[in-house]
């Protein structure tokens, strides 16, 4: 039936891991057109490819064509916390997470904590069968109970403000320069983010009293230099300075507080930053460092 499509060159079914697969070769993709000649009751999955890979029985390579045709073209089209997490299933060589034994499933989970610095709560693993229901309970993870009750989200006024505060708008090249570590470098390459931060709680979130804690870090800062630290990013590597200047850091006040995802959608689109990010949340009453 694939191969009577007028634009596809050829095509392999295969059963694999309790799976159907529809593996052709064509100019354009045709994946939506495929489905719709199909019964309603085969949903296979449909990937075009540009050549087949065979193993040394001559045999079609399945993990191959899915580590270079399935899982690329998925990380292409996701954002960047979706991306990180079909580079952890991806090894495991299975196309959802459900495929999972239960060791593996395990060891998938331990790394997505640890990825994310998150920690899954047991009540919450059997919910989590899919990619999009774990980039949601990663989007609205937050450690502090209190903090995350009544949690909206950034409106556009907190982004827009966020955004402006973190744009530094010129390089830095003064300072003491130190290089990314194996993992740090790791991380980067395979966009694999994770943000720590840590909060203290204020009696108020007055001017007056937000600039008396400003004070006390920018004291802090001039004696210990990752109160001062700005990341600088390049096309495959990221750069990291002690700044001379000890003004640094500074705080933004907002309404709520950015989730990490939230905050890393707008780090993707710095080259420079200072670290760490202090937002001071009126409506939680507390301020937050954040470490990226």
């Amino acid at each position: 039936m694939v191969d009577q499509l007028k634009d596809v060159y050829s095509s392999k079914i295969v059963f694999h891991q309790k799976k159907l697969y529809i593996f052709y070769i064509s100019k354009i993709d045709i994946d939506n057109e495929i489905q719709n000649r199909l019964p309603k009751y085969i949903n296979p999955i449909i990937v075009k490819v540009e050549e087949y890979y065979f193993n040394q029985n001559r045999k079609l390579d399945i993990n191959k064509l899915l580590d270079k045709y399935y899982f690329q073209k998925k990380s292409v089209a996701r954002d960047t916390i979706e991306q990180s997490i079909l580079d952890v299933l991806s090894p495991f060589k299975v196309t959802d997470i459900i495929d999972l034994d239960s060791l593996d499933l395990v060891r998938f989970f331990l790394e997505i904590e640890e990825i994310f610095n998150i920690e899954i709560k047991d009540t919450e693993f059997h919910k989590l069968k899919t990619i999009n229901s774990i980039y949601n309970y990663i989007n609205n993870y937050e450690a502090d109970d209190n903090i995350q009750k009544g949690y909206t989200g950034l409106d556009r006024e907190d982004n827009q403000i966020l955004r402006k505060h973190l744009e530094i708008g010129c390089v830095t090249e003064d300072g003491f320069k130190l290089s990314p570590t194996p993992t740090q470098l790791r991380l980067y390459q395979n966009r694999q983010f994770r943000i720590i931060y840590f909060d203290l709680k204020l009696k108020a979130s007055s001017i007056s009293e937000i600039g008396k804690i400003e004070q006390l870090i920018k004291e802090i800062s001039n004696k210990i230099d990752i109160f001062r630290l700005v990341v600088k990013k390049t096309d495959n590597s990221v750069e990291f300075r002690i700044s001379d200047d000890i003004s640094l850091p500074k705080i933004v006040q907002l309404k709520t507080l950015p989730s990490s995802v939230e905050l890393q959608q707008i780090l993707d689109s710095i080259d420079i930053v200072n670290i760490p990010i202090i937002v001071a949340s009126t409506h939680h009453q507390v301020m937050r460092l954040y470490f990226p």
